[in-house]
C-alpha cells in the first residue's frame, strides 16, 4: 500500500509553522501526526506513550505499550529525526505548563482532563487528525503515515530486517 506522500507531509510542516508556539492543543494535534511520520507507530501507540518514554537527551522514543504486543508487535526505540526536535520540545514545554497551571500532574504524554489526567482515547487522536487533515484540505490515514516512516528509512538504503525493527514486527 501506498505510503503518506511527500507533498502530503510538506503540507504538514508548513501549516504547524503557522500554529502559535503557546498553543497546547494547536501544537498536540501536530506532534500527535509528526509521531506517526517520524517513528513509524501504530495507531495507539502514542495514546498509551508515557512522558518517560520520550529522551530528549539521545532524540529516541521508547515504544513500550505497542498494538499486537507478544503476538506481532514488538517494543522498541525509535530515533526521533532532527526536523520534528523542535515539535516536540515545544509540546513537552506547554504540557509541563498546562499540567502546572491546572495543578495536575499526569505520566500520560497525552492527556485529557477528564478522568483524572489519564491517556487520550483512540478515538480522540482521530478526532485531533481531523484538525490536521482541515489545516492541511486534505485526508490521510495514520497508517499511510507508518508507511512512509518504513519507505522513508528503506529509501536512506536501510535493509529490511532493521527497518521491520524499527517498525516493531516481531
Amino acid at each position: 500500500m501506498d505510503p503518506l506522500p511527500a507533498e502530503t507531509c510538506r503540507k504538514i510542516f508548513v501549516a504547524y509553522d503557522k500554529v502559535d508556539s503557546d498553543n497546547f492543543t494547536g501544537v498536540r494535534a501536530f506532534v500527535v501526526v509528526l509521531m506517526s511520520i517520524s517513528l513509524g507507530t501504530r495507531n495507539m501507540e502514542p495514546c498509551l506513550a508515557d512522558v518517560g518514554d520520550s529522551d530528549t537527551n539521545n532524540w529516541v522514543f521508547h515504544i513500550k505499550n505497542v498494538k499486537g504486543q507478544d503476538t506481532y508487535g514488538d517494543p522498541r526505540t525509535v530515533p526521533v529525526p532532527p526536523e520534528v526536535r523542535h515539535v516536540v520540545l515545544q509540546y513537552l514545554l506547554l504540557r509541563g505548563k498546562r499540567l502546572k497551571s491546572n495543578s495536575a500532574n499526569s505520566k500520560a504524554l497525552f492527556f485529557g482532563f477528564s478522568g483524572g489526567c489519564n491517556h487520550l482515547s483512540g478515538n480522540t487522536f482521530r478526532q485531533i487528525k481531523a484538525k490536521i487533515e482541515l489545516k492541511i484540505g486534505e485526508k490521510f490515514e495514520f497508517r499511510d503515515c507508518r508507511r512512509g516512516f518504513g519507505q522513508n528509512y528503506l529509501d536512506k538504503g536501510l535493509n529490511m530486517k532493521t527497518v521491520f525493527v524499527l517498525m516493531g514486527h516481531s
